[in-house]
């Protein structure tokens, strides 16, 4: 009997609104931490989407996923800084290698400011059929 065994490696990554330590936004760099962990699905946090500048508006998650063969999905947690000139959707995003169906913002009973995306993939391979995905922000204020 030949037992086959499927694992899937998850990561998360906070990618601080798309801008790293050196204040450029880097798709290739995130794309190479992502494809070096070999991560089968990311949570990412403090996803910035759409990133509008007074020339264009860009959309780095859609970027990011094609970059690296994934599908993803995004549910906007709150809007950044309140009170800014210019407030922007702030929220957790998932990327999978897998099919993503019935993904949803979960709200936090403790902190209605944060929430959870949530996602069900319907067909990943063996055991892991039907794994229900939770990504959140966590703060330590809470």
């Amino acid at each position: 009997m030949i037992v086959h065994q499927h694992s899937v490696r998850v990561m998360t990554y906070n990618i601080h609104r798309w801008v790293g330590g050196d204040q450029r936004m880097d798709l290739d760099r995130l794309a190479s931490v992502i494809t070096a962990a070999g991560a089968d699905l990311v949570g990412l946090n403090e996803v910035l989407h759409p990133v509008t500048t007074p020339h264009h508006t860009h959309a780095p998650l859609a970027e990011l996923a094609d970059r690296l063969g994934m599908r993803y999905a995004l549910r906007t947690e709150r809007l950044d800084r309140p009170g800014a000139r210019v407030a922007r959707p702030v929220g957790n995003a998932i990327l999978s290698r897998y099919p993503l169906a019935d993904v949803s913002n979960v709200l936090l009973p403790a902190c209605p400011a944060r929430s959870s995306a949530r996602s069900w993939p319907p067909r990943w391979p063996g055991p892991v059929a039907g794994l229900t995905t939770f990504v959140t922000h966590l703060d330590h204020a809470l």
